[in-house]
């Protein structure tokens, strides 16, 4: 576990470290499918489409599907979103997510491409290697929290720590939390 910060928050310290071994998000209940094609990663969804396939499949469904492109940028690492990256070079369009449009009803989903756009963004951050972990110290520096496999440092890690801090900071008597000047 590579520390990557330590702050205190409410008396506690907490220590957020890169996860080396996370789970793959796509392995997860996702409410799109995401098709990908590249030579080098096998990224997204696992699928038996060609790229003909797929065209053809997006054509005689289109109707009834929330569709978003998926676009790579490779350079050194790799990164995806649903819009066209600036380098014509190292960037260009590897596939799509899609939802039926009946699953987005089932769901209740307000917004379903917002949905699709964040199961984007939190592919993109396990693709890139943005996965954390946290522990969460008392004073005399006994573990009392810590948990891994978050996508996303302030998005989810940071934010996450804080709030069972917050949990250990109640539950405990006050000397073992940290005093500060």
């Amino acid at each position: 576990m590579e520390n990557v910060s330590s702050f205190n928050h409410k008396g506690l310290k907490i220590n957020i470290w890169l996860d080396s071994d996370p789970i793959d998000p796509r392995e997860w209940d996702n409410l799109g499918t995401m098709i990908c094609f590249h030579n080098h990663y096998n990224l997204g969804d696992k699928h038996n489409f060609t790229v003909e396939s797929l065209q053809d499949f997006i054509s005689e469904n289109k109707d009834d599907l929330y569709i978003l492109p998926l676009y790579l940028y490779e350079h050194g690492g790799i990164t995806m979103q649903s819009k066209p990256f600036s380098c014509q070079w190292d960037s260009g369009q590897i596939g799509y997510i899609f939802m039926t449009k009946e699953k987005a009803i089932k769901e209740g989903l307000d917004d379903p491409i917002k949905a699709l756009e964040n199961e984007i963004k939190e592919y993109d951050h396990y693709i890139m290697g943005n996965c954390y972990g946290y522990s969460i110290e008392d004073s005399e520096g006994d573990i009392l929290d810590s948990c891994g496999g978050f996508l996303g440092y302030e998005d989810f890690a940071m934010d996450e720590a804080k709030m069972m801090a917050d949990y250990w900071e109640a539950k405990l008597p006050k000397q073992y939390a940290l005093s500060f000047a």
